[in-house]
C-alpha cells in the first residue's frame, strides 16, 4: 500500500522526539550528541511502500528457513579461487573443496522473496556511500562504479557481485540476518560466475577484474575473522594475476588505469604488512603506468616513496640488510623521502587544525582536523602509516641489539623515532572525526565540509589499526578501538570489529604472515 503525504527525511529516532534531523552521515549529530543509536536513514522508502519492508522480507525468510535444503552445490574452483561447499555461498567459516571439473555448476535458486526493489535499494545505498564519486583525477578505488549504467546492469556477472556486496553492506546497515543470509547466496551464485568468467575468453576484461576486486570487498564488509582476511587477499590475488596477463594495454583507457592504480596500492600494501618484495610485473606496469597517470599527483609521488619502504622492509625480512648501522641508515633517507612528499603537497591537501570546545569522547585529546576532501586525508594518513613502519623498526635495531652498548647518537634517534610515532598516532587519530561524519558536532554545524560516505571507512582502517599497535598510551589504544567499533557499526564494515579485537587481545594477524603474490 502506497503511503501518501510528505515524508520527512529525518532518522526515525529524530522523528520519534520531534526534533530536526540534519541527516548526518553515518550519524545526524542530535544523535550524537544524545548518545543515541542513529538508525540511518534508509527507510524511506520502506515506509513509502509499507508492503515491502525488511521486516517482511525477514518473516517470508524465517518461514523460508524453516524448510531446510538437503540439496548441496557441487564445488567448482579455478587456480586459488575456491567456491564453498553448500549452497549458502558463504566463504566465512565454511569448508572448501576443490572440484576436478573446470566448468560452473548450475546457478544455486535465488529468493523469490528478494525482489527487485529491495536490490535496487541496496545497490542505491552501496553507489552512494560505498563508492568515491568520479572526478577527472584517476585516484583508482570504485570511482568508475559511480556510473552503473543500464549497459553494466546488463551484465550477469557484474551485477551479481555487486549486488552481492551491496546486498550485505545494507544487511549490516539494518542488521538483517535474513538479508545477509541472501547475500551469502548471492555471493555463491557470483564465484560461480566468476570462475566461468576466468574459464572464458572474458577471464581479462574489465568486468572481471571489477567482480573480484567486489568479492574482496564483500568479505570486507562480512569480516568474521582471520579467515575472512586471508579469503579476502586470495581474491585480490586473483585479480593481480588478471591485471598481470592484461598488460601494458590495460593503461590506455581510464578505467584501466583506474583498475591498475587500485590493484597496484592493494598489492603494495599486502607487501608492506608481510614485509615481503613487490611482484616484478607490478613494478614494471607502474613504470609504463608513468605515460597516462597524473604523476604530479601526490598520490604518486607518495606510493613511490611507498615502494622503497616495501624494499626496505624485505631486506630487512631477508636480512639482506641487517647491520643496525646500515638499517638506521636506510630508514632514516626513506623518511626523508616521505618527508620532502609531505613537504610538497599542494596547499588544498593541508588540513585546518581545530581543538574542540571542552572534553568529548569524539575527538581525541579534543584535536582534530578538517580536510577539504577526504582523499586528501587518506593520502596523508597511508604517509602517516608508512611512517610508522620506519621509526618502529628503527626503534626495534636500537632497543634489541644487546650485543652492544647504546651510543648516544642512537639514544637521541630514539627519543626523536619515539617523538614522530606519537606525532603519527595523534594526527591519524585526529582523522577520525571527519571519516566518522561527525564534524557538525565538534564544529557547531560551521563549515561546508560534508560528511563522507562509508568509501572513506575503508581508507581508515589500515592507518588506524597500524595507530592502535603503537599507541602512545592504554587510553589511546582504547579510544582507537571503541572508534574502530563505532565507525564498523556505523558503515557496516564488519572488518573494523575484527580490527579492534585484534588490538584488545594484542593478537598477530596470522593470515598476513602465510599470505604470497601468485605469478610474480
Amino acid at each position: 500500500m502506497v503511503r501518501h503525504g510528505r515524508l520527512s527525511k529525518g532518522c526515525q529516532t529524530c522523528r520519534k522526539r520531534k526534533i530536526k534531523c540534519d541527516q548526518g552521515r553515518p550519524s545526524c549529530s542530535q544523535c550524537i550528541q544524545g548518545e543515541w543509536e542513529c538508525p540511518g536513514y534508509g527507510d524511506a522508502i520502506d515506509r513509502a511502500f509499507q508492503n515491502q519492508s525488511v521486516e517482511d522480507f525477514s518473516k517470508s525468510q524465517r518461514a523460508k528457513q524453516s524448510k531446510p535444503s538437503t540439496k548441496a552445490t557441487p564445488p567448482v574452483a579455478w587456480g586459488k579461487m575456491l567456491i564453498p561447499r553448500g549452497s549458502s555461498g558463504s566463504s566465512n567459516g565454511s569448508s572448501f573443496a576443490a572440484s576436478d571439473s573446470g566448468t560452473p555448476s548450475p546457478h544455486p535458486k535465488l529468493s523469490p522473496v528478494l525482489n527487485q526493489p529491495i536490490k535496487d535499494r541496496s545497490i542505491s545505498l552501496f553507489l552512494s556511500s560505498h563508492v568515491l564519486r568520479d572526478s577527472a583525477a584517476v585516484r583508482g578505488y570504485f570511482e568508475y562504479l559511480s556510473d552503473f549504467s543500464i549497459e553494466r546492469r546488463n551484465n550477469d556477472l557484474l551485477y551479481t557481485c555487486i549486488s552481492a556486496a551491496a546486498l550485505a553492506a545494507y544487511a549490516n546497515t539494518v542488521q538483517s540476518s535474513p538479508l545477509l543470509q541472501d547475500a551469502r547466496l548471492h555471493l555463491g551464485h557470483a564465484l560461480r560466475l566468476v570462475n566461468a568468467a576466468l574459464a572464458s575468453k572474458d577471464a581479462t576484461k574489465d568486468t572481471t577484474v571489477i567482480s573480484i576486486m567486489l568479492l574482496s570487498n564483500f568479505e570486507t564488509l562480512t569480516c568474521q575473522n582471520q579467515k575472512s582476511l586471508m579469503d579476502c587477499d586470495n581474491h585480490l590475488n586473483g585479480a593481480a594475476t588478471i591485471i598481470r596477463l592484461r598488460g601494458k594495454e590495460q593503461l590506455k583507457s581510464k578505467i584501466g588505469l583506474q583498475l591498475f592504480l587500485q590493484m597496484c596500492w592493494n598489492i603494495l600494501l599486502n607487501c608492506l604488512q608481510r614485509s615481503i618484495r613487490p611482484p616484478p610485473y607490478i613494478v614494471d606496469l607502474r613504470v609504463h603506468a608513468a605515460q597516462y597517470a597524473d604523476i604530479e599527483d601526490p598520490a604518486w609521488k607518495l606510493n613511490n616513496v611507498v615502494l622503497k619502504l616495501v624494499e626496505f622492509r624485505a631486506s630487512v625480512k631477508e636480512e639482506s640488510l641487517s647491520k643496525r648501522d646500515e638499517v638506521i641508515a636506510e630508514a632514516l633517507e626513506i623518511d626523508e623521502d616521505f618527508l620532502s612528499v609531505a613537504s610538497n603537497m599542494p596547499t588544498e591537501y593541508k588540513p585546518a587544525v581545530f581543538l574542540s570546545e571542552g572534553n568529548t569522547e569524539l575527538a581525541y585529546e579534543r584535536y582534530y582536523h578538517v580536510y577539504s576532501d577526504i582523499w586528501m586525508a587518506n593520502v596523508w594518513n597511508n604517509l602517516r602509516a608508512c611512517r610508522l613502519l620506519l621509526h618502529e623498526e628503527i626503534n626495534k635495531q636500537i632497543e634489541n641489539d644487546s650485543s652492544r652498548s647504546t651510543t648516544f647518537a642512537e639514544a637521541k634517534q630514539h627519543e626523536l623515532s619515539m617523538q614522530a610515532l606519537h606525532q603519527m598516532t595523534f594526527d591519524i587519530c585526529a582523522t577520525v572525526p571527519q571519516y566518522s561524519g561527525y564534524l557538525p558536532v565538534l564544529t557547531g554545524g560551521r563549515g561546508s565540509v560534508e560528511p563522507p560516505a562509508a568509501a572513506g571507512i575503508y581508507f581508515l582502517l589500515w592507518p588506524l589499526f597500524n595507530a592502535g599497535k603503537l599507541a602512545g598510551s592504554d587510553s589511546q589504544r582504547a579510544w582507537i578501538i571503541g572508534r574502530l567499533r563505532y565507525i564498523g557499526k556505523a558503515a557496516g564494515i564488519h572488518q573494523a570489529f575484527h580490527l579492534a579485537d585484534v588490538l584488545e587481545k594484542e593478537k598477530k594477524i596470522e593470515a598476513w604472515a602465510a599470505w604470497k603474490i601468485g605469478n610474480e
